[in-house]
């Protein structure tokens, strides 16, 4: 189920929303962590980690991480980008999932950790060893955070690989259709919008012609064969060896344009 036009551009911008508040708070996060090591009072070191603690929950975890993983799931399913169709799209979804899981795993537990140090010892616990590795846990934990959103959000935007996979999906459409067409099967296989070529599903009088144009000179009567039933043995499309004016009149194929590729499969 695709959602409209309109309706992709907002979920995008609700998704780009919560990734600048996931990054923000990481920021935010980061800088009180370090400011912490300059309180002189019980006091300010109590309300710097109340602050991180509060910024890592509400906006790193729930407006950010918790927020960017649902409209990023909604944008997969509701739009033709899907979970796998691109690598960046993998990769993106790589960066998330495991910045979430190691969240969880890891960084509520310190952050509690150390929040209750500070709240038994006040500033004195500053001074010992568990509190400093804690810290700089976090410091290293926030930086690896800010640094692979940054990464996200740069192939979001560059979308690496995408134009190479793209030819190579248009490529094998291609190489699908000359299959069918060495079989005898070009209508369904090699579809117009690949070819440039319209193959008309009801038959046409000779007689009649084109509407509009009357029937090319030598034309006789009777009705002219589909083109499904024209034989592509030799790798050409029905009327490409009379001339223009009885092609067009006999109705049996009208080239709108070709594809450079299928002139390619013609001259072999």
């Amino acid at each position: 189920m695709y959602i409209s036009q309109r309706s992709q551009k907002i979920l995008k911008i609700i998704h780009l929303l919560t990734i600048s508040c996931w990054i923000g708070g990481c920021l935010a996060v980061f800088t009180l962590l370090y400011a912490s090591d300059g309180a002189r009072k019980d006091d300010e070191l109590f309300g710097i980690l109340l602050s991180s603690r509060f910024v890592a929950i509400i906006v790193v975890v729930y407006m950010g991480a918790f927020a960017s993983f649902f409209t990023g799931l909604a944008y997969s399913i509701c739009t033709n980008r899907g979970f796998v169709r691109h690598k960046w799209i993998i990769i993106k979804w790589g960066i998330t999932i495991f910045l979430i899981c190691f969240g969880a795993a890891f960084l509520a537990s310190w952050s509690t950790r150390m929040f209750e140090l500070v709240d038994n010892l006040g500033l004195a616990a500053t001074g010992l060893e568990e509190f400093q590795t804690l810290r700089w846990r976090l410091l290293f934990a926030m930086s690896m955070q800010i640094v692979l959103l940054t990464v996200a959000t740069v192939i979001s935007v560059y979308r690496p690989w995408e134009d190479r996979e793209n030819a190579a999906r248009r490529l094998g459409s291609i190489q699908k259709g000359r299959r069918g067409i060495v079989a005898g099967r070009a209508p369904e296989v090699f579809p117009a919008r690949v070819t440039g070529i319209d193959f008309p599903v009801e038959p046409v009088s000779r007689e009649q012609g084109v509407k509009g144009v009357g029937p090319g000179p030598g034309a006789s009567t009777g009705t002219s064969t589909r083109a499904s039933s024209t034989s592509f043995g030799d790798r050409r499309p029905a009327g490409a060896g009379i001339p223009a004016t009885n092609a067009r009149t006999s109705g049996v194929v009208r080239t709108r344009r070709l594809f450079p590729a299928y002139s390619k499969i013609r001259r072999k």
